[in-house]
């Protein structure tokens, strides 16, 4: 078996467009797409064969749209795209035929029943010989992959962050928070719904927005926590990817190596390679620094490079290695979460010493978690953490406010109550109801 030495990734001079996301297709060309335009890249000629965008498809009417903020894909048996958005115009997905590069053809518009009007999950999905695909992220509706793409079935009261068909089963995998949950849609034409196989409530972690089989296992994947299932018993176990109860390193992108291994790539351009039996961290390296990235994503190409979305070049990746590359090392002066917890007593008693201390001011807090970031936490992890921005400050603090103990608590929020108080007999001074 051949390994790979993340520090021996290399920057060609392949230039690839920016782009947010990627999607490989069957013939080894990627989509490279975000919220404006769709790159179809050829990996044998590093050239863009086709742009898809607002423009490609003329407007046929006035005011009438037929492109909104791209935010997912999948392609059909045929090659046909179905593209998923987060804003239309009397439409959520359209399917469009990419054969010709010089002329692509829109074949039809779908609108899905979403509250907000946005497809934000769109997934293909085989039952037997019959594909049909799945679109929406609020009760996902499920369409034939064949014209007329009439919808067969509505999935009631789900909502999920992320979808995926378990390989050789009728099975679908989707997270909604912390629960992953399986579900058997074998009989969805003859029952419109589908049958519930699992739901597993993950123990760490807030959100799961990826997802990935690798063998015998699914990944899902929080912003720092990576929860692995085997699909065999249900059993899980998981890894914490950084204990620094203070870090803004998000890793919201994942894909696997040519050998089987993980690949996690972070916001702060952090990459870090996990071998998945073992359930270890074998390699950190720092890309580049990407704090300032809203979204971000990763794919491995076969066993010969790496894409990367906020860069304009493809990596090379080594797979030569005869022996496993290991030198991962766990930094021992991290601030955990067990630091917090015992350091918060004091923390919120100096907070209610120095608002005490003060005049009564006229501040008014809508939450009680804004009372704590206001009154002292802007302030003093501000002074802790100068590189950070305001929005990483009001992160952390939050993060702070969410594991006060109650007894904490109750200071911020009877500050609220007495804001609420104090506004209602405004409004009753000044005759408002």
């Amino acid at each position: 078996m051949l390994y790979t030495d993340l520090s021996k990734l290399k920057e060609t001079d392949i230039s690839i467009p920016k782009g947010s996301n990627f999607y490989l297709l069957k013939d080894g060309r990627i989509c490279i797409y975000n919220c404006d335009f769709l790159h179809i890249f050829n990996m044998s000629s590093f050239k863009i064969d086709l742009t898809l965008d607002q423009n490609t498809f003329p407007h046929q009417e006035e005011n009438f749209l037929t492109w909104g903020e791209l935010v997912c894909l999948t392609e059909l048996k045929n090659g046909n795209l179905v593209l998923g958005f987060g804003r239309g115009w009397n439409f959520t997905n359209l399917i469009i035929d990419i054969k010709d590069n010089k002329n692509p053809k829109l074949i039809t518009k779908l609108e899905i029943g979403n509250e907000d009007d946005a497809c934000r999950e769109v997934m293909k999905f085989d039952i037997g010989e019959k594909e049909y695909f799945i679109a929406g992220d609020v009760e996902p509706q499920i369409f034939n992959a064949e014209s007329p793409y009439n919808e067969i079935a509505k999935l009631n009261d789900i909502d999920i962050d992320a979808m995926m068909q378990l390989e050789n089963s009728n099975l679908l995998a989707y997270t909604s928070e912390n629960k992953l949950n399986i579900i058997d849609l074998t009989d969805i034409e003859k029952k419109g719904k589908g049958k519930e196989v699992k739901k597993i409530e993950f123990d760490e972690g807030e959100r799961y927005f990826k997802l990935l089989q690798i063998k015998d296992e699914i990944i899902a994947l929080d912003k720092n926590v990576a929860q692995f299932v085997n699909i065999k018993n249900y059993e899980n176990n998981y890894i914490l990817l950084n204990k620094d109860f203070y870090s803004i390193n998000r890793y919201n992108s994942m894909c696997r190596l040519f050998n089987n291994q993980l690949l996690l790539y972070s916001s702060q351009g952090g990459l870090l390679k996990i071998d998945t039996q073992k359930k270890q961290i074998l390699q950190k390296i720092k890309l580049n620094n990407f704090d300032k990235i809203y979204e971000y994503d990763c794919l491995a190409y076969k066993d010969k490079y790496l894409l990367f979305a906020e860069k304009d070049k493809l990596y090379e990746i080594n797979y030569n290695e005869k022996e496993e590359i290991k030198n991962y090392i766990e930094d021992e002066n991290n601030y955990t979460e067990k630091d917090w917890l015992k350091d918060q007593d004091d923390i919120v008693k100096k907070i209610i010493e120095e608002k005490n201390l003060k005049k009564k001011d006229e501040n008014s807090y809508f939450t009680a978690g804004s009372a704590f970031y206001d009154i002292y936490r802007a302030y003093s992890l501000k002074k802790r953490f100068p590189e950070y921005n305001d929005n990483q400050i009001w992160s952390l603090s939050m993060k702070e406010y969410k594991l006060l103990k109650p007894e904490n608590k109750k200071f911020f929020e009877d500050l609220v109550n007495k804001d609420k108080e104090r506004l209602e007999e405004w409004k009753n001074k000044h005759g408002f109801k």
